[in-house]
């Protein structure tokens, strides 16, 4: 099986490198660069991606990742609230649209996220 490619967008460099750590110390997924011009561009090259990481602390970029899935339709989408105390992770999957919120007890923020990508860059959703 291929590793997820997650790709990290509109995030603080500090958070980034952070979460960008946690993802590339897992044998089943990979980083991926994407092919937009700066902070804010919603204009990736998505092809070649299974799970997009994005920071809640925009909601206009949010929106604009939400959106390419109905366009790409096996684009996952992970939306992380590194500003809330708990880090909030939502994890959406395009063809249903539906929140998956992963935070379930015993677990660390870090495997909270690596769960959320996880479920989202299944097609059934997780």
């Amino acid at each position: 099986m291929s590793p997820i490619r997650v790709l990290v967008v509109d995030m603080a460099e500090l958070n980034r490198d952070i979460v960008q750590r946690i993802v590339e110390g897992q044998p089943d997924m990979t980083v991926v660069r994407g092919g937009g011009s700066g902070p804010g561009e919603a204009e990736h090259d998505v092809r070649g991606v299974d799970v997009v990481l994005v920071s809640a602390s925009e909601l206009g970029s949010v929106q604009r990742y939400l959106g390419l899935m109905w366009t790409h339709s096996r684009l996952g989408v992970v939306v992380v609230d590194l500003a809330d105390r708990r880090g909030l992770v939502r994890s959406f999957r395009g063809e249903k649209l539906r929140p998956g919120q992963v935070g379930a007890a015993g677990l660390s923020w870090p495997e909270c996220l690596l769960k959320s990508i996880r479920s989202a860059a299944m097609p059934g959703g997780g």
